[in-house]
This record gives structure tokens, C-alpha cells and sequence, in this order.
């Protein structure tokens, strides 16, 4: 059984009633605030910042994690800044007001190897709205759905996956800074869908999709008899029979799952915590 998959599908309506019920959003339009110490009392939050190098920028994370008895003003679980700097001078910057768990890890999270010698990636999970910011050497950035990625065996390509009530895939090329496929995107492929699994022939990229109806134990299965295969120099997805023959799993890069809530440590780790799909 994929634990993700089982995961994904059964938090969402749970989760569904906490976002409604706070009210609270960390999303993109937000107007930004600087931190202010002062605000956060050691005996309600845990504040953790740190400042990471990347060619010609710093890249500054700050978040405020929600330790306390819960209060009667935001934030309820998450408050976190995300700050690019060039020559001690802010060029981005990014505010989240709380961001609500949903489901696994929330907050902002450094993987810990980046996707390519020429980004920065920070992965915000929570709010039903992950996101991937990829921040090249000069301090452009790159934000993408996200939540779960992979990076292809030659290093080109990264498959993003989103970690939403929704499920879409994005593929962005890592050498021409484009992306080359978005199924969130109006004009483009659509998820035949819901994503099972991930699988690959050393080459080519494939995902299986979850089957309609469940197990005798409520949980998700994967269907089996087609395989979904991303088309990368001609984008697109295209649908065969099912051949497993020398496919392999595919894990992930980064999985939110293995990291813990709210924190600007890159050790962040759970204890325990396997770090690979597969």
C-alpha cells in the first residue's frame, strides 16, 4: 500500500473543516509584515530563523510556530517569512499570515540537497496550497505549485507534485528556467486522475492512477491496467497498456511528510522518518 496516497485522500475533508473553521490563510496575497520579535513570547511560540547562501543572494526564512494555548487572533498555527536579499538590500519577499495544517508537515521547509547546482528550493506546505520556490543564483524566483518533487536522472527536469484538495503535476525544465508542462494550467494536458504512483524505465517517466472505487478496508488502490507516460520533448501525456516490465519506483526528492512543522532548521527532520516514497 502507498501510504501517501492513502494519506492524501482520506485528510482532505477533515482538514477541509479546520481550514473553514480558522478562516486562515498564508497565501501569496497577503501584504508583508516584518517580523517583530517583540510579538512572539517565548511561552507561546517557537521562533526559528535561519539565512542561507545561493551565488549572488541570501535566502532568509523566519517562522513562528504556535507553542501555547490557542489564542483568539491568528496566528493559530504558523507564521512564517520567506526574504531573498541582495548586498544586505531585500529584492522578494513573501508573508504568511498562519498557515493551517493540512494533513502531513506545515510551513516552510529547505530540502536538504537542492534540486540542481543553479536553484534554492523552499517548499511551503499547509493552506490545501503547496508551493515550490525555486531561486536561482540572482535571486529570481521561480514559484510553482509543489509539495512532493523529484529531480530526473539526468539532472533536467523536475516533477513537482501539488499537495492540495486538488492534485496537479508540474514539470519545469532545471537548465532553460521553463516550464514545460503544468496541468494546472487551463490551457494544458489534464490529470486523467488522481496520481497513485511514480515509475521509470532510466528514461521515459510514468505515473498510475488511483482506481474508483476502494479496498474492503476503505483505502485507495491503484489501477494497474494503464500506465500514463510525461512526454518531455514534445509535452504532453500519453496513455498505454500497462507493462511493468522493467519500470522502477521512482521516490522522492523531497518528501513533506518526514519533516516537522513550522520550522527554518534544515535538520528538521522526524524522528524516524524513512525520507524516500519507496
Amino acid at each position: 500500500m502507498n501510504m501517501q496516497r492513502f494519506v492524501m485522500h482520506s485528510w482532505v475533508a477533515a482538514c477541509a473543516l479546520i481550514v473553514l473553521a480558522s478562516g486562515a490563510f498564508g497565501g501569496d496575497e497577503t501584504p508583508f509584515r516584518p517580523f517583530e520579535k517583540g510579538e512572539y513570547d517565548a511561552g507561546d511560540f517557537a521562533v526559528t530563523a535561519r539565512t542561507f547562501s545561493h551565488g549572488n543572494v541570501k535566502v532568509r526564512l523566519t517562522q513562528a510556530k504556535r507553542t501555547g494555548s490557542r489564542p483568539n487572533e491568528p496566528p493559530y498555527a504558523c507564521r512564517a517569512w520567506l526574504e531573498i536579499e541582495e548586498r544586505e538590500n531585500s529584492i522578494w519577499q513573501r508573508y504568511f499570515d498562519d498557515i493551517s495544517p493540512s494533513g502531513f508537515s506545515y510551513g516552510l521547509v529547505v530540502p536538504q540537497k537542492k534540486p540542481s547546482p543553479k536553484y534554492f528550493a523552499v517548499v511551503k506546505n499547509g493552506d490545501f496550497d503547496g508551493r515550490l520556490y525555486l531561486i536561482d543564483r540572482d535571486g529570481a524566483v521561480f514559484d510553482l505549485p509543489g509539495g512532493f518533487y523529484f529531480v530526473s536522472a539526468d539532472g533536467r527536469y523536475l516533477f513537482s507534485e501539488y499537495a492540495a484538495e486538488t492534485q496537479e503535476v508540474v514539470v519545469f525544465d532545471l537548465i532553460s528556467g521553463k516550464t514545460v508542462l503544468d496541468t494546472k494550467s487551463a490551457d494544458s494536458f489534464h490529470l486523467p486522475g488522481d496520481i497513485y504512483d511514480w515509475y521509470y524505465d532510466g528514461k521515459r517517466y510514468f505515473f498510475t492512477i488511483v482506481k474508483k472505487e476502494v479496498n474492503s478496508k476503505g483505502m485507495v488502490v491503484e489501477d494497474r491496467r494503464t500506465l500514463f507516460e510525461v512526454k518531455l520533448t514534445h509535452p504532453g501525456i500519453e496513455k498505454f497498456p500497462a507493462d511493468f516490465s522493467g519500470l522502477f519506483h521512482k521516490k522522492w526528492d523531497f518528501d513533506p511528510r518526514i519533516f516537522n512543522d513550522c520550522s527554518s532548521d534544515p535538520r528538521n527532520l522526524k524522528e524516524g522518518s524513512a525520507g524516500a516514497d519507496h
